[in-house]
């Protein structure tokens, strides 16, 4: 997988888990980062500090959440599938 892959499969995943909380009422998209990494692996560490550093992901402490641009990011890959 290229690092362009696992940002995008990063963004996808942090976007599923936002629309899912805000759905249910029961959060507001935060995640663990140590499970983002668990779940894609250690390179998962250098695709979250790129995606924090180009604002598509937030970060507070040890959590994670897609932010505004990153959903609009996401977004816009469905208009070119």
């Amino acid at each position: 997988m290229t690092a362009a892959e696992l940002r995008s499969r990063i963004l996808a995943r942090l976007y599923a888990i936002r629309a899912r909380d805000c759905e249910s009422g029961r959060g507001d998209g935060w995640v663990n980062r140590a499970d983002v990494v668990a779940e894609f692996g250690t390179q998962a560490e250098f695709a979250l500090s790129v995606l924090e550093e180009i604002g598509h992901v937030a970060s507070r402490k040890y959590q994670v959440r897609i932010s505004g641009h990153g959903c609009i990011a996401h977004e816009s890959t469905f208009d070119k599938e």
